[in-house]
């Protein structure tokens, strides 16, 4: 899958940014650090997908789609509370929105947990932590 999405990507990148490549070695000639963050940032989108695959398997895509959702609403409460952004009660309410049926779906699988219902309805959830 990767190599299939170099030979498409490449192509379009050197398109829509000629220069992308001596400003990258420009810039990496004038401060080293630059190497290693671009290293970094690679290793962390890795680590991502990894992470990503292994919850899927592990667990199933409903809870990589909450697990998304959450994220999104934990980097919105992290950038206000660094940045000090102005947030409008329609942006608190959509994010209640967003967070609280998580939680009550988590608490209703691991209510499935070790009972009967589990056997009754054909269900088998793996086991969530408790929120």
């Amino acid at each position: 899958m990767a190599l299939i999405a170099v030979f498409f990507l490449l192509p379009a990148t050197i398109f829509m940014e000629p220069n992308v490549l001596a400003i990258t070695v420009t810039l990496a000639r004038e401060d080293k650090k630059i190497i290693c963050f671009l290293l970094f940032n690679s290793s962390m989108a890795y680590f991502v997908n990894l992470t990503n695959f292994l919850v899927t398997k592990h667990t199933s895509a409903l809870t990589l789609q909450v697990l998304g959702n959450v994220k999104g609403a934990v980097a919105v409460v992290i950038s206000i509370l660094i940045f000090r952004n102005p947030v409008s009660l329609t942006g608190m309410l959509g994010y209640a929105v967003l967070v609280h049926p998580c939680k009550l779906g988590f608490s209703f699988l691991s209510g499935f947990q070790n009972s009967d219902k589990k056997l009754k309805y054909g269900l088998a959830f793996p086991r969530f932590p408790e929120l």
